[in-house]
């Protein structure tokens, strides 16, 4: 299942199509190269000129600023979620049927969500991840993505470890 989380921001009649962070811009963002990581985020307009960083960088720079807010939004809200809390729910979703977000605010909420239902088909049995989430390579993947699959696939892992032990066990 592809959700490519796509958002648009509208200005003098006009708008743009971006997208949330990826790796790469994240990586570039790191950097320091946050104008370099335009083009991977804004992927169409209504402007009538080519969409290619000159032009970007044509826009006013509070759209700028605008665009790179919204796109890394997502990721921060999930990063910056308490990491074992995060893993304890991720944990009880192998025991229950439905998924109890309380304890977490409404925009948690909605991005743990999304993250839920990108997960499936995505792992083995062992718990390596055999399928990515998005088209392209693994720097173009959704960064609030892959870092819920990273938390996903270490609790995963733990799980499968427990039922071959027990499994080992009850060999014994």
């Amino acid at each position: 299942m592809k959700l490519a989380i796509k958002m648009l921001l509208e200005f003098d009649g006009e708008v743009i199509f971006f997208k949330e962070d990826t790796i790469r811009t994240l990586e570039l963002r790191r950097q320091g190269r946050k104008v370099e990581a335009l083009p991977f985020l804004i992927y169409n307009w209504t402007l009538n000129r080519e969409l290619n960083l000159k032009n970007i960088l044509l826009l006013k720079p509070q759209i700028l600023d605008n665009v790179l807010s919204k796109a890394i939004e997502g990721y921060l809200i999930i990063t910056n979620i308490n990491e074992s809390k995060l893993e304890m729910f991720i944990k009880t979703s192998f025991i229950v049927e439905e998924l109890n977000f309380d304890g977490f605010d409404e925009k948690e909420k909605e991005h743990l969500k999304e993250c839920f239902l990108i997960k499936n088909n995505l792992f083995d049995h062992r718990g390596n991840l055999v399928n990515l989430p998005d088209s392209g390579g693994l720097l173009d993947q959704n960064a609030k993505y892959m870092y819920f699959l990273s938390k996903y696939r270490k609790v995963l892992i733990e799980k499968i470890n427990e039922e071959n032990n027990k499994k080992n066990k009850a060999v014994r």
